[in-house]
């Protein structure tokens, strides 16, 4: 079933999406670009970009239902456009499609790893690999320059800052406190819906207990420790002591501080997970694949259980005082229990960006890869788009000049020629109790080519200004068909005139 859905279904499903794109083409453009401009799409990953899209877009109409609070879809329009730093990346679609693509992935491998005997054809592995793939690795594939060997090993040192960083408001650790605060908002009716940890832990935990059982594991306490892992709390706690102790014995030292590094954190459970693991294939020297998937799994889906129920509760808790059972023991028990959870999100961060950012290295360092990757994204070449880039400062050069050429000879030309007014009076020396651009004694309008004059200057700067950024906007640059084209000194006269003929007319 699995091999007709995933090939002979999944090509015909994919030619059907086509179908009409090529259609459009064949009434338009001929036959020979109904049947190239597909190929073309297809070659450019327009269908990974597509599958990234539609699941950020979900992601953000399912973070709307739990938590409300509508507001702009980051749909991932802005990669293949701008070049942006790996760990930003990472950062902002860590949630919405990194690590959904990661456990998909996971899962199609350890397929084929718990069932060996399993026949499979080549095109179930090629079209299921499509969504987790495009999942996981879209955000760098769509980046700019993310190839080039020069800005990933940039990529991967601004990384590792980036997990170090425990005190700036752009650090891992400042990301990580706004998603634990961010569940104190959930919605009653999501919380009433199960999450995917939930519906598979049990499962997942009940399976392993089958597979175990021949191994003389039972539910007390082989299978309680499986799901609830006392061995990271543990650690934590006694850093966590340690610390303190030492901060009692030497006020003022740098060890007095209560929380250490994510970093630390993720090390200590990273090295108690390798000692769990050692421990098991000591005890179970034979033990089948298929058994080793079915504990990660339920290890994995309990401990991400555990850890989203502990978070909640410590954001929802009130603050303990030192004064709560003597000094402080409820404290510093939450304080392990938080830093287990921190531990457990550090780990996982480390191992998926490393997982991401070695195959980059990889083809980073083949030859000619850097050029490919920007046909990929702009369908031009590297010389192609700096003699674009090119063009486009020589025309905001020109637009620039030319500009300043207008300004000054509109300076110069008010500065030496004197403007007469409908008095007959000049514009530099206005009458004694009038004002230029004012209604004068004679009931007349004086000229207004000073006050213009000024106007057009002011917005010739203005676009100056904006010839080396973004285009001016129309609220800046000022009204388009008087921009360079001055108002007529009559204007208003005649508009005047016209009035009183209508009224005129009226009376008659």
């Amino acid at each position: 079933m699995a091999n007709l859905i995933y090939g002979p279904l999944f090509a015909l499903f994919l030619a059907s999406s086509l179908l009409p794109l090529a259609v459009v083409y064949l009434v338009e453009r001929g036959v020979l670009t109904a049947l190239l401009q597909p190929l073309r799409l297809l070659s450019s990953g327009s269908p990974l970009f597509f599958m990234f899209q539609s699941r950020a877009i979900g992601h953000s109409l399912s973070d709307e239902f739990a938590f409300g609070g509508a507001a702009y879809l980051a749909t991932g329009r802005g990669l293949g456009i701008t070049r942006t730093p790996f760990h930003q990346t990472y950062s902002t679609f860590a949630i919405t499609a990194i690590y959904p693509g990661a456990e998909l992935l996971a899962f199609l491998l350890s397929a084929s790893l718990a069932c060996p005997s399993l026949a499979l054809r080549p095109t179930l592995y090629v079209f299921s690999m499509l969504m987790p793939l495009s999942l996981a690795f879209s955000p760098a594939l769509f980046n700019p320059h993310a190839f080039e060997p020069r800005a990933a090993l940039q990529d991967a040192r601004e990384w590792l800052s980036w997990l170090a960083d425990a005190d700036s408001s752009t650090g891992w650790l400042s990301g990580h406190r706004r998603l634990c605060a961010k569940k104190t908002s959930t919605h009653l009716q999501a919380m009433l819906l199960p999450s995917k940890e939930q519906l598979l832990a049990l499962p997942l935990l009940l399976a392993a207990s089958e597979a175990m059982a021949p191994y003389g594991w039972s539910l007390s306490p082989h299978l309680l420790l499986l799901a609830l892992d006392p061995a990271p709390p543990l650690a934590l706690l006694t850093l966590l002591a340690m610390r303190r102790v030492a901060g009692l014995c030497y006020r003022g030292a740098a060890c007095s501080s209560e929380d250490p590094n994510p970093l630390t954190a993720g090390v200590l459970v990273g090295a108690c997970l390798a000692a769990e693991a050692a421990a098991v294939a000591h005890a179970c020297p034979a033990l089948p694949t298929a058994h080793w998937v079915s504990l990660l799994a339920a290890r994995y889906f309990c401990t991400r259980t555990c850890a989203n129920t502990f978070a909640y509760a410590y954001e929802l808790a009130p603050p303990c005082g030192e004064g709560v059972l003597g000094a402080g023991p409820v404290q510093l028990l939450a304080s392990a229990g938080r830093q287990t959870v921190i531990g457990y999100h550090m780990l996982g961060d480390v191992v998926l960006g490393a997982a991401m950012q070695l195959p980059l290295l990889i083809v980073a360092l083949v030859p000619c890869v850097a050029g490919l990757h920007l046909r990929f994204l702009f369908n031009t070449t590297g010389s192609g788009l700096d003699a674009s880039l090119k063009t486009q400062s020589l025309g905001r050069q020109s637009l620039q000049r030319s500009l300043e050429q207008y300004s000054h000879s509109r300076s110069n030309s008010h500065a030496t020629s004197p403007v007469t007014s409908r008095s007959g009076s000049r514009v530099g020396t206005p009458e004694r109790g009038s004002r230029v651009g004012s209604r004068g004694p004679d009931r007349g309008y004086r000229s207004r080519s000073g006050s213009d004059a000024s106007f057009h200057d002011e917005a010739a700067q203005r676009l100056v200004a904006h010839t080396n950024d973004d285009p001016p906007s129309p609220r800046d640059a000022g009204p388009p068909d008087r921009l360079f084209t001055p108002p007529s000194t009559d204007e208003r006269p005649l508009m005047n005139h016209s009035a009183s003929k209508g009224r005129s007319r009226r009376k008659r």
